[in-house]
């Protein structure tokens, strides 16, 4: 790129303008060697390095600078010394030789008629002869002749060099024109590739910021998968936890009334072999006394050393007695108290045998929770939460499915609605036909009925044209599954900011049922606003709002900013009467037209629909 092309012009002009002022001063007519192309060429190729080093910035800063101009004012110096020195060619050497004075035309004659002459030296003078004269006469016109000749020669050397000359420079010019033009498509091609090449950047800056932007969505919803994950799992540990910890207390409460009662048993057991041996004893000491005093009596005669030797022998099986009576009393305690301590044992290992039991079934429930969790099962309800809802009003289940789903905790449109792909895919291979949920739309059915809504199978149900029997749970056929869809309510697309808003949408409806909208003013607190508004949500009719969820109700009362106020003035249960056929006060008072604020233009609230926009 050049830095500054008028700078450069002038510092190439003021060369050329030296170089052309030298030239004509030090031009000569004596012969020299063709210097005309020796210097020509390399003076061209400075030239023309300076320019290309000019246009690409090859050499960047001062030093780069200096060099470029440099090469420029070489080759323009020397340019300038050809185009002077040519110029003083053509106009001052030959104007000078036109101009010198010219020999007398007759001047070879007498210098011919000199040389003749020189041989006589003493002849007098002679006047030369006609022939003499003529022939003097003819060499000089050859001569003029010749000399104009090589005039003309000359002047139309001038000529052709001077045309090459105006030639070369007119090249020249247009090369230079030619650079000029190259120079700037250069660099107009230059600003086009900056600038694509900065779009490029601006345009893989955003394709970057929207992937980092997916790949944070993407990190939110798997931690808070993760969480829900983690927070499942820690709920089952904490039951599993509870359900060892109630095992191990009843097993515990269990080994200590099982102690107690061993306990209890070996001291009757103690107490009665301890009365046991007293007994035994008396009755042996009342035996030995008997058998002495009879022995006494016996031998009464005998000498005061029998009766001695009686009554020490009477002693010694008293004694004997006692000790043996003292003998089996130990004996019968001692089996008292390892049949107790064996009692003991057993009913520990018992307790501790029903409590490894409890916890391996605690385990096995906790796994099994956790298998099914984490393979897609569906969240379950041991129970309807009130009354459940007739889940065969969803083409393609009847009673068997019915039964099925119920068993596995579903009774409600509103957990089916909520499935997930994998949920869908385990209830299908719980159900041995796979894709079947899939194919059928059993959530997207399920989600008109939970909002409140019919789709054309559940009102032929429930008014009766179709009757539920096993055949409801063949699969349907390809057509039966594109007519079941070609048949269900087009749904309202998602609002601005939706999610900002706290509870859960309910589901709207692109378009009234049969075109015809009911009339959302009959309710106490929807006025033509309110009407408007719920209409931009897909809210046509009574009996939407009064399928509405407390959370349902929290995300409309956002939406609108009036939080709380559906609740306030029970919009619900109005929606609901008036869906049952019934009607209010505050819908009398409006269809007697004694509110004006709920009148009506007569179109029904179709065209009246309006979008709240997103607060900032």
């Amino acid at each position: 790129m050049m830095y500054d092309l008028a700078t450069f012009f002038l510092w190439i002009l003021l060369a050329l303008v030296i170089g052309g002022f030298v030239g004509w001063r030090t031009w000569s007519d004596a012969k020299r060697p063709d210097w005309l192309r020796s210097w020509l060429l390399p003076a061209t190729l400075a030239f023309a390095i300076g320019v290309l080093v000019a246009m690409l910035s090859l050499l960047p800063g001062r030093a780069g600078l200096w060099l470029e101009l440099a090469l420029l004012m070489v080759g323009a110096y020397v340019f300038g010394c050809l185009i002077g020195g040519q110029l003083k060619d053509f106009f001052g050497l030959d104007a000078a030789r036109a101009s010198a004075p010219a020999a007398p035309a007759n001047s070879l004659a007498f210098v011919a008629q000199a040389a003749g002459a020189r041989p006589v030296i003493d002849s007098p003078p002679q006047s030369p002869s006609p022939a003499t004269q003529a022939a003097a006469s003819v060499e000089a016109d050859r001569a003029a002749a010749e000399t104009a000749a090589k005039a003309e020669a000359d002047r139309l050397a001038a000529e052709a060099e001077a045309e090459r000359r105006a030639a070369e420079a007119a090249a020249q010019a247009e090369a230079e024109r030619l650079a000029a033009e190259a120079a700037a498509k250069a660099e107009a091609d230059r600003l086009a590739a900056e600038a694509a090449a900065k779009a490029e950047a601006e345009r893989l800056a955003a394709e970057a910021a929207a992937k980092a932007e997916a790949d944070r969505l993407a990190a939110e919803a798997a931690a808070k998968a993760e969480a829900d994950r983690l927070a499942a799992e820690a709920a089952a540990k904490a039951e599993a936890e509870r359900l060892a910890a109630e095992a191990a207390a009843k097993a515990e409460a269990d080994r200590v009334a099982a102690e107690a009662a061993a306990n209890a048993e070996a001291e009757r057991l103690a107490a009665e072999a301890a009365a046991k041996a007293e007994a035994d004893r008396v009755a042996a000491e009342a035996a030995a006394k008997a058998e002495s005093e009879r022995l006494a009596a016996e031998a009464a005669a005998e000498a005061e050393r029998a009766a001695a030797e009686a009554a020490a022998n009477a002693e010694a099986e008293r004694l004997a007695a006692e000790a043996a009576a003292n003998a089996e009393a130990e004996r019968l305690a001692a089996e008292a108290a390892a049949k107790a301590e064996a009692d003991r044992l057993a009913a520990e290992a018992a307790a501790n045998a029903e409590a490894d039991r409890l916890a391996a079934e605690v385990a096995a429930v906790a796994a099994e929770q956790t298998s099914e969790t984490t393979d897609g099962r569906p969240p379950a309800l041991p129970a309807p939460d009130g009354a459940a809802d007739d889940l065969k009003l969803i083409k393609g289940i009847g009673p068997k499915n019915e039964r099925i789903l119920n068993d596995v905790g579903v009774h409600h449109f509103s957990q089916i609605a909520e499935w997930t792909p994998a949920h869908a895919s385990w209830v299908g291979h719980h159900m041995a036909f796979p894709g079947r949920i899939e194919r059928e739309h059993w959530i997207a059915q399920a989600k008109l009925l939970a909002a409140g809504l019919d789709t054309a199978h559940s009102s032929a149900v429930k008014s009766g044209a179709i009757t539920i029997d096993e055949q409801a749970d063949a699969p349907l056929s390809e057509d039966e599954a594109n007519a079941l869809v070609a048949q269900l309510p087009e749904l309202m697309p998602s609002v601005e900011n939706e999610a900002a808003h706290a509870g859960s949408r309910p589901l709207g409806l692109a378009s009234p049922r049969g075109g015809q909208a009911d009339d959302l003013k009959l309710i106490k607190g929807i006025g033509k606003q309110n009407e408007a508004r719920l209409h931009g949500l897909g809210i046509w009719h009574f009996d939407q709002i009064a399928a509405w969820t407390a959370e349902h109700a929290k995300w409309v009362g956002s939406y609108l900013a009036f939080a709380g106020r559906i609740e306030r003035e029970q919009w619900v249960p109005q929606a609901k009467e008036l869906a049952s056929g019934g009607t209010t006060e505050f819908a009398k008072r409006v269809e007697a037209g004694l509110v004006k604020s709920s009148l009506d233009d007569g179109s029904r609230g179709q065209d009246n629909v309006e979008a709240v926009e997103p607060r900032e």
